[in-house]
């Protein structure tokens, strides 16, 4: 049989084996080998110029679509009317991607290398999406406003004791810094949205179910945020109000911006009952390598008699030395646990929902002395009169 034929018969037989998701370790050498050598049929292939133009539902052109060889660097973009032209190998695919549509690829063929007509369909994935503006909600679509928002979900997989720790790193233009290394989040933790904007209080208003937090201690101090008495596991979302509009709904306290906290509710439906928990251990992962004090007092006998001058008598004999205590070990924990349970039911009818969770977290810190431990209990409950009437409470 023909090397090359048998090559590309054992790649496709090893690419069936992995669509239907068994194992392949028995192929991997063989398969390294014919990867490469399919690889380098690939590149010798012969390269044609291709040209086409890509156009919306509507027929127009789009100006700036991704086009992309698969699996190389070579690509290009379409000009203003959604036309372009690059040189690709004959059996190659192309990739056609562009914010706020639906990725589409087709395969270089002679056939149609001159005249490729691609057409893009929107994405609507998202456009649904519920998002709290301050004065109710509204769907992600209608929404004109700099807004950024975090999923329970998302909070909830983080093992967070400062509900706003967990927006770190995924909201766009927001800074959060955690202020120390308590544990539970007790030293507060620091959000800065779109960076400082005065020289004194620049924490973002926090509104929890409606109700605003005070921003500033009895002492009309400002303080940062301290939400590490909300259990994560409670929050339904968090959306972040960046832009100057929210100055029109919470006045002057949203002019470092709104951090809106929605914690579940009841939802009509079979009752549900849920336990979720985790626990994990944190210890110091560095630690400084230090000399005993047989090694200190040889060091320091030393550079005295280099100088000179006559050594200590507390370090006259380095072998025997009464003290030699490692405070590394003395101030660190060997293994800090941190544990997190949560036990929540929910459910209800069209007219009457309920909402009752319990948690319990501890964490206790790396340095010896210091943990931290949280109770907390929460219920509401809605009750719907009539289309006009609603009654509702959250403890």
């Amino acid at each position: 049989m023909n090397q090359s034929v048998y090559r590309t018969a054992l790649l496709r037989r090893t690419l069936a084996v992995l669509a239907c998701g068994l194992p392949v370790a028995w192929a991997a050498p063989a398969m390294a080998a014919t990867l490469r050598d399919e690889a380098s049929i690939f590149q010798s292939a012969a390269a044609i110029p291709v040209a086409g133009r890509v156009t919306g539902a509507d027929g127009n052109g789009i100006p700036g679509v991704t086009v992309l060889v698969r699996g190389t660097t070579t690509g290009t973009a379409t000009g203003a009317d959604g036309s372009f032209s690059l040189t690709a190998p004959e059996g190659s695919t192309l990739l056609f991607s562009f914010v706020g549509f639906v990725a589409q690829s087709v395969v270089v063929t002679s056939a149609n290398a001159n005249g490729l007509s691609i057409k893009l369909v929107e994405s609507t994935q998202g456009l649904n999406e519920v998002v709290v503006v301050g004065y109710g909600t509204q769907e992600r679509q209608d929404v004109t406003g700099a807004i950024s928002s975090v999923s329970g979900r998302d909070i909830a997989s983080q093992p967070v004791a400062d509900p706003t720790q967990a927006l770190q790193g995924r909201v766009a233009g927001v800074t959060v810094t955690q202020n120390s290394g308590a544990p539970g989040g007790a030293g507060g933790t620091s959000v800065r949205i779109r960076g400082v904007s005065s020289a004194g209080n620049n924490s973002p208003l926090y509104v929890v179910d409606g109700f605003p937090l005070p921003s500033n201690d009895s002492g009309f101090n400002p303080v940062e945020s301290q939400l590490n008495s909300i259990n994560p596991n409670d929050i339904e979302s968090i959306d972040v109000l960046k832009d100057a509009s929210a100055t029109a709904i919470y006045g002057l306290r949203a002019a470092n911006g709104v951090v809106i906290i929605t914690t579940k509710r009841g939802k009509a439906g079979t009752a549900t009952i849920s336990v979720d928990g985790y626990r994990g251990f944190q210890q110091a992962w560095r630690k400084l390598d230090l000399l005993s004090s047989r090694e200190y007092a040889i060091i320091n006998n030393e550079s005295l008699i280099a100088k000179g001058e006559p050594i200590n008598s507390r370090f006259a004999d380095p072998n025997n030395l009464p003290v030699n205590t490692d405070w590394q070990k003395a101030v660190f924990r060997p293994t800090a646990v941190i544990q997190n349970y949560t036990l929540s039911a929910t459910g209800g009818s069209e007219k009457a929902r309920y909402a009752l969770s319990a948690g319990y977290f501890q964490q206790d810190g790396t340095l010896a002395g210091s943990n931290f431990e949280r109770f907390t209990v929460r219920a509401n409950g809605d009750l719907e009169l009539n289309k006009y009437v609603k009654v509702g409470n959250s403890l």
